[in-house]
């Protein structure tokens, strides 16, 4: 009977171990929260540089047939040799520049031409090249056209009737009075355009 009881009390205090060491552990929840980084990009300025454009203001125009006047003014003769004295005349109401040598073509009355001036030196024009000249209106510039007044073994000369003239970068040629003596091998030469008449004589 004793044992009996031992047996009786060894199983239930065994059960009430079994009881206690199989109690659930309280469950723990995790929950994951994802982090959304919102990225704002910002907007793309454009820097557009203005150009400038600078436009130099434009000289005067050129001295064309179309704006002057030309005639012969003067006339001298040393060492054997003419010099005629050319103006021309701004006749525009705007100054005209002019640079470098006309050309000029000695012709007779029937306007056929005898002879055209060359620009190597004249012993009658001034040296030095040429410079620009500013005309203004109703102002005046100057050339010289030399020529041979006594012809090589007494030939006889031709007296020009005239010359045709052509300002330096035109076309277009303006017919002048003048008396300019041409021998049968001509030797006619022309100075650069000056400021004024003690610019072309020598």
């Amino acid at each position: 009977m004793r044992r009996l009881l031992g047996v009786l009390v060894v199983a239930v205090v065994a059960a009430s171990c079994s009881r206690s060491s199989h109690r659930a552990s309280p469950l723990t929840t995790v929950v994951a929260t994802s982090s959304t980084t919102s990225t704002t990009e910002a907007p793309t300025s454009t820097t557009v540089s203005a150009t400038t454009t600078t436009v130099a203001a434009a000289g005067p125009e050129r001295c064309t047939a179309a704006n002057v006047q030309i005639r012969q003014t003067d006339s001298r003769a040393a060492l054997g040799q003419s010099l005629a004295v050319f103006e021309v005349r701004n006749t525009g109401n705007r100054p005209c520049r002019v640079t470098g040598y006309p050309r000029v073509d000695v012709v007779d009355a029937a306007k056929s031409v005898l002879a055209s001036a060359s620009t190597k030196p004249g012993a009658l024009i001034r040296s030095g090249a040429p410079t620009t000249v500013t005309v203004a209106p109703r102002a005046t510039a100057y050339f010289g056209v030399q020529s041979q007044s006594i012809c090589p073994d007494d030939q006889p000369d031709v007296e020009g009737a005239g010359a045709r003239v052509t300002l330096p970068d035109d076309t277009a040629a303006v017919e002048v009075v003048a008396t300019i003596a041409v021998c049968p091998q001509p030797e006619i030469v022309v100075s650069p355009i000056r400021r004024s008449p003690a610019e072309v004589a020598a």
